[in-house]
């Protein structure tokens, strides 16, 4: 099969206008990339509208991006020269009588909501579209491949994990808080892989921001997941910023129980090699260090249990807790967190 050509400017749509997804979206217009940001619904889009479009605050310099002109047709929409961030809503695109118009979908909303938002589109993918995941947790892929592949067998899945720091001040006002780096891989190897993620790269590269290959993107994705098995659910259960867990005894212990936990799961799987004793106090380190370098936030887990909206559990601790499952591995730290944020966000 050949390789996918992604063209200099060809038009790159964003599923989901959280943080991460509104970062790229503003990077890219400022790039003159053409792009386009699908929203989750009507309200959205016209709080954006009201809005006249993102606000992007970096480094003390505040620009606004302006919404780009409406497009009557969704074919002339994905091949149009017309830079900016033109925008749509889910419902708008499931709707469209004009299909296949989407070619490169950066995925970036959180990950129980992505099944159910990349299904409605459904029609709107090419049928050798590439899907990057840009989110929180573990799972979504298989998901995702299960129901696409049938249909779409040539579309492809890379996977994308970064440490820009960017948070919304209000909506649609973007603060880009700190400076890092996009790490780009894939889910699985095919003849077209490495030349679609060198395209990707070349692309995303035309930015101000720093995007690099990664052959080893399974192992930083369970590395991330670690991260956020160890942090999120226990900010939860202890109402508090990231870094107050290191003051917190019992908060410790846990901690390292669940680090210990996904050390015995990466090694089974040979995502890492090493002694389990080593390799668990490797993680717990780093989750240190994390907690300790974002100890004034609060953690997206905490946020979207503090505002009523469901959380990311089932593909972080819940994720683990599968993993260890078919390994027959016991995991009960990740399980007793899983099932705890599961009945306290139910109640």
């Amino acid at each position: 099969m050949p390789a996918i050509a992604i063209p200099p400017k060809q038009r790159i749509w964003i599923l989901g206008a959280g943080s991460i997804g509104c970062l790229w979206a503003a990077y890219l217009s400022k790039a003159n990339q053409p792009v386009t940001l699908i929203l989750k619904n009507q309200s959205t889009k016209e709080c954006w509208l009201k809005n006249n479009g993102l606000v992007l605050e970096s480094n003390a310099k505040s620009e606004r991006l302006i919404n780009s002109p409406e497009h009557v047709n969704s074919t002339e929409l994905a091949n149009s020269m017309q830079h900016g961030i033109s925008v749509t809503t889910v419902k708008c695109l499931a709707t469209k009588k004009q299909t296949k118009t989407i070619n490169l979908l950066l995925i970036t909303t959180k990950a129980h909501q992505t099944l159910e938002a990349v299904l409605s589109i459904k029609p709107q993918l090419a049928d050798n579209a590439t899907l990057v995941l840009l989110q929180n947790g573990l799972g979504v892929y298989e998901e995702l491949a299960a129901k696409l592949k049938p249909d779409l067998p040539r579309s492809l899945f890379l996977c994308a994990s970064t440490t820009e720091g960017a948070y919304q001040k209000s909506r649609f006002h973007l603060i880009h808080a700190g400076r890092g780096t996009t790490f780009l891989g894939a889910f699985d190897s095919s003849s077209n892989t490495q030349s679609s993620l060198e395209h990707l790269q070349k692309l995303l590269s035309s930015t101000e921001l720093k995007v690099e290959i990664d052959p080893q993107i399974e192992l930083l994705l369970w590395n991330k997941l670690a991260i956020n098995c160890a942090i999120n659910a226990m900010t939860v259960i202890h109402n508090c910023q990231n870094g107050k867990l290191l003051s917190i005894s019992s908060a410790m212990i846990m901690m390292k129980s669940i680090c210990e936990e996904v050390a015995d799961v990466m090694i089974k799987k040979q995502i890492v090699t090493g002694k389990l004793s080593n390799v668990a106090e490797a993680l717990f380190e780093k989750v240190q260090q994390v907690a300790s370098a974002t100890e004034h936030n609060y953690s997206s887990m905490l946020q979207d249990f503090t505002n009523g909206r469901s959380t990311e559990i089932n593909y972080i601790n819940g994720y683990l807790v599968q993993q260890a499952k078919q390994l027959q591995l016991q995991c009960p730290s990740n399980k007793y967190l899983t099932e705890k944020i599961l009945h306290i966000s139910n109640r």
